[in-house]
């Protein structure tokens, strides 16, 4: 579907089925995970990403690393970027803790990114050209209305997803506003932090965007329309996120950054370097082509940011309020939550 996201509405609801044996965040993260290839590469850039195989090999390693970047860096800042008033801010605010602390949660998890990975997949038989559906149903390749019904349904089921998404938020957020929210109605941060946390992931939002125009040649279309900039609000999202949550550490919070911007600068050197010398290199290496030489680097590439990733959001920090005193703690959400949520 053209909207990736459009993908979690028609996974997260499985929850509801097997509430203690699925995970929201597994079950969305898996229906978008075939499509975050592009967002990673920021271009539509596809290898495995929609098969068994990449599954194992880079949705596994990527969706578990943002799962902890999300539950450590972004979900908690989320309020800063919602208004007070209705008190969106306080609906937002975190009320379960997240981590995977025993094999079980481990099972759930990747049980439920592996469902949701089949939900996406099964979506894009309906949507898609030369799949299972499309060759067996002829309907799909009727035209109407000018258009194949395939591409329709493409439409449709993405308007449809973001639609329930939207109304869905709406849903929980005036049950929750009728009941408990309705007493206390103060800002849970004052103006300034939330516009200051704005402009600062807008900056960092800005500077992804510019430096992808600065990379390509020309103005494509679905680079820096569809693409970049979903990639650019996380990244700005993201760095804000870090920098807050370590604001009496900034030191820690701007080494986290340095170590993740650093790893992908590494990916984008590696593949400018494959492009131009990659022949010459698959030639003195028996057994290689380019095209094995190109797989190999990106799924390195992938498992090199998830593990920079995921190291960033399991190493936290927290200070002692009788002697102002510095601990770190290294595993955030691999052992210090009582309980599983989604």
């Amino acid at each position: 579907m053209p909207f990736t996201i459009s993908h979690a509405a028609f996974a997260a609801p499985l929850k509801k089925l097997a509430p203690r044996y699925l995970c929201a965040t597994g079950l969305v993260l898996g229906s978008m995970a075939p499509d975050l290839e592009y967002f990673v590469a920021l271009k539509p850039f596809r290898t495995i990403g929609h098969s068994l195989e990449g599954f194992m090999l880079i949705h596994l390693p990527l969706c578990t690393a943002l799962a902890f970047a999300f539950h450590t860096f972004m979900r908690p800042t989320l309020p800063l970027m919602l208004p007070s008033a209705g008190g969106a801010d306080r609906f937002a605010e975190p009320r379960d803790s997240w981590g995977l602390n025993r094999l079980k949660d481990w099972v759930v998890f990747i049980a439920s990114l592996f469902i949701g990975f089949l939900t996406h997949m099964f979506m894009d038989e309906w949507t898609h050209k030369h799949t299972f559906f499309y060759e067996r149903l002829s309907f799909l390749r009727r035209s109407v209305a000018g258009d194949h019904v395939y591409h329709w349904l493409q439409y449709g089921f993405s308007v449809f997803g973001i639609g329930a998404l939207v109304l869905y938020a709406v849903y929980r957020w005036w049950r929750w506003r009728s009941g408990r929210g309705r007493d206390d109605r103060r800002p849970l941060h004052s103006g300034g932090a939330k516009l200051g946390f704005i402009l600062l992931a807008l900056l960092a939002a800005a500077a992804v965007l510019l430096l992808k125009a600065y990379s390509i040649r020309g103005f494509k279309v679905v680079e820096l329309i569809a693409i970049a900039p979903f990639t650019a609000a996380a990244i700005g999202w993201f760095t804000a996120g870090v920098l807050v949550m370590h604001k009496r550490n900034l030191a820690l919070g701007l080494l986290k950054l340095l170590l993740v911007f650093g790893s992908a600068g590494w990916c984008w050197a590696s593949g400018w370097l494959l492009e131009r010398h990659g022949l010459e290199l698959a030639g003195r290496l028996p057994g290689l082509d380019y095209m094995d030489l190109f797989y190999m680097r990106w799924i390195g590439c992938i498992w090199l940011i998830s593990f920079v990733l995921l190291v960033a959001s399991c190493w936290r920090v927290s200070w002692r309020t009788a002697d102002q005193k510095t601990e770190v703690i290294k595993g955030s959400g691999l052992g210090h939550n009582k309980r599983y949520e989604s």
